[in-house]
């Protein structure tokens, strides 16, 4: 495992987030033999209006040797040639062949994504070709345990690529070799002299099964059965979790009105990205009502390091919520709490449990009832359960999340976790209110 640096925390100026992350404090930790670079720089005006903080990250790890990954979410082809020009060579946000081309030709490496909620893989491989295919490799951004069980990882992109027109060993030469030149990592990615003989034993090249796995010249995994012998034991760190903070009351969560026409964050299943609404909603006394027969809900961003008091509110379509609410304090980047529900009370109820429980997820009925949860005591974002029984909670969060939507096909929660991260179009929901990718500003949710 290696890790790249992250460039962008928070991910825009303005968000109340745990800590702010500037170049002095990253420089330090080059040092690190597993850091190898600098992560998504996804302030993309930043960038181009060269701001010294992050053109002094991009510098230190130019520097330091390391990799500069993209984040270029929306960003036309003459947007991209900003990022080529302070030294950024990748990017994993094509969520079409035409965006994965643009990425091609601006000399980029280009990683299509297929996680559990970036569903992209199918629209961006028609981009792939053989005179073009050593510039493309995989990756997930965000799967969950219930996916990696069922679906696998990268392993199931390349089963993916295959089912698609992609050779089979086309597909697995993106998977190995072209990752490990895209990162940088020369002893890695082939079979050969001088390679760390991390290898993979297949029992059919078109169904991408796994027979037996080798890790550094051990066998780890063989017929589906660990070598627990190969898994070598480190001491526990143990992590000192800061506290869910804020004091949010029932009456931060109103949404006053004067107008009818609002802004709505439209929710697409299976993506990151969202559609700009304009809309048409009910107004009783002065404040917004969630209407179901309409699929317009509340949604709330409770500041949750500090205790600032801020709460950003806005309106939502996509979950089918009929009942209820849901709450999460996993809200890339800034990890604020998010909720989205059919009343405040219900939202207010979700948002108290996973306070309480030191963050997570929890589902709620109309009557505040939690129907399942999953805590998340580090730092509000991770189990410390076995990987078992934590397929089990998400199990469980589905089918609590199914009584009361009669949304499907998607994952309701991590879907809720990427309508706080701004840098991706086209609306988002922040601490500090409703966002707008194409002005990169905060914006009134009444439509003027």
């Amino acid at each position: 495992m290696f890790v790249m640096l992250p460039s962008s925390v928070p991910a825009t100026e303005g968000e109340h987030n745990g800590e702010t992350l500037h170049a002095e404090k990253l420089h330090p930790l080059y040092r690190h033999e597993k850091v190898i670079g600098l992560a998504e720089v996804m302030d993309f005006p930043s960038v181009a209006k060269g701001s010294s903080d992050i053109l002094t990250k991009i510098i230190d790890a130019k520097k330091e040797g390391g990799r500069i990954d993209g984040h270029g979410a929306g960003l036309t082809s003459a947007d991209l040639n900003n990022y080529l020009a302070v030294g950024i060579r990748t990017d994993h946000e094509s969520t079409t062949a035409k965006e994965a081309t643009d990425r091609l030709r601006a000399g980029m490496f280009v990683m299509l994504r297929e996680g559990t909620v970036g569903r992209d893989l199918l629209q961006t491989i028609p981009a792939v070709s053989e005179k073009n295919s050593h510039r493309f490799c995989f990756c997930t951004d965000d799967k969950l345990i219930n996916d990696l069980i069922t679906e696998g990882s990268i392993n199931y992109n390349i089963r993916l690529a295959i089912n698609n027109g992609i050779e089979p060993i086309t597909a697995i030469q993106m998977a190995t070799i072209n990752a490990a030149n895209c990162h940088n990592l020369p002893y890695l990615g082939a079979i050969a002299a001088g390679y760390q003989a991390d290898i993979v034993f297949l029992k059919d090249l078109e169904t991408v099964e796994i027979s037996k796995v080798l890790k550094n010249g051990e066998v780890v995994v063989e017929n589906g059965v660990r070598n627990e012998a190969a898994f070598h034991k480190q001491a526990e760190v143990p992590f000192v979790s800061p506290p869910i903070n804020h004091h949010l009351r029932l009456q931060d969560l109103a949404l006053p009105l004067t107008k009818e026409t609002c802004y709505v964050i439209g929710m697409q299943p299976n993506s990151l990205f969202t559609e700009k609404r304009i809309e048409q909603v009910t107004i009783q006394n002065g404040k917004f009502v969630p209407n179901v027969k309409n699929d317009l809900l509340k949604m709330a961003v409770v500041e949750r390091h500090h205790d600032t008091g801020c709460v950003g509110v806005g309106i939502v379509k996509g979950f089918g919520l009929t009942e209820g609410a849901i709450a999460t304090t996993v809200a890339h980047d800034s990890h604020n709490i998010v909720a989205v529900g059919v009343s405040d009370e219900a939202m207010k109820a979700a948002i108290d449990h996973i306070t309480q429980t030191g963050g997570g997820i929890a589902v709620v009925d109309g009557a505040g009832k939690v129907l399942h949860d999953l805590a998340l005591p580090i730092a509000g974002l991770l189990s410390d359960k076995p990987y078992e029984e934590v397929e089990t909670d998400l199990a469980g969060l589905l089918k609590a999340f199914n009584q009361i939507s009669s949304a499907k096909g998607f994952d309701p929660f991590l879907t809720l976790s990427f309508l706080t991260l701004p840098v991706i179009p086209e609306l988002k929901l922040t601490d500090q209110g409703l966002f707008d990718f194409a002005t990169f500003q905060i914006i009134p949710n009444e439509v003027n």
